[in-house]
């Protein structure tokens, strides 16, 4: 009986610095909030507009305009909807891009400021395949993912091969600064 017994409050320990362990390893309950912090601590502004990215129900990426720079914070989820900070790449740039893995899938994250609503859709290459992305809600800001071969070597678009398209089809690269940043 004394055995049982010591078993028991043993089990109840491991099971208790199992759970402190993964509340220390995804700290992050609401990833919104958090964010918000580590906005306005980098960057001095305090932002309520983000567009998020989602990739497998585990890698988030929060797209969001700061001022004069666009940042990007990567975010891990566990299996209890906690988060844990990966890091944060940010530009001076218009356009922000990057490939990104997940799961074993690799995926190319976009996005960029469209003050005028010009831009409907993207073209490129990685690799030599070509891909098109049509942006689902072109407002003054714009984040979009698509997946991509898992062979690609490139890691992000360069603008020699990138054309920016405006609704009625017409390519209007030219007229956009088109300066970009890397995830």
């Amino acid at each position: 009986m004394k055995k049982k017994t010591k078993f028991i409050w043993i089990l109840i320990a491991s099971l208790l610095l199992i759970v402190v362990g993964y509340m220390r390893y995804y700290p992050i309950k609401h990833d919104t909030i958090e964010l918000r912090h580590i906005i306005e601590d980098k960057f001095g502004v305090n932002t309520e507009r983000f567009t998020s990215i989602g990739l497998n129900n585990k890698d988030f990426y929060y797209f969001v305009v700061a001022g004069d720079n666009i940042a990007v914070v990567r975010m891990k989820m566990g299996v209890f909807n906690r988060f844990r900070y990966q890091g944060l790449s940010y530009t001076g740039a218009n356009f922000v891009n990057g490939v990104v893995e997940s799961k074993g899938n690799k995926y190319l994250l976009v996005g960029g400021k469209n003050p005028n609503h010009e831009i409907e859709k993207i073209s490129f290459t990685l690799d030599n395949i070509p891909y098109e992305i049509d942006l689902v809600n072109p407002g003054d800001t714009f984040f979009e993912y698509i997946q991509i071969d898992n062979k690609t070597f490139d890691d992000h678009i360069f603008l020699d091969n990138t054309i920016l398209y405006n609704g009625n089809g017409e390519d209007i690269s030219a007229t956009i600064d088109t300066s970009s940043g890397g995830l």
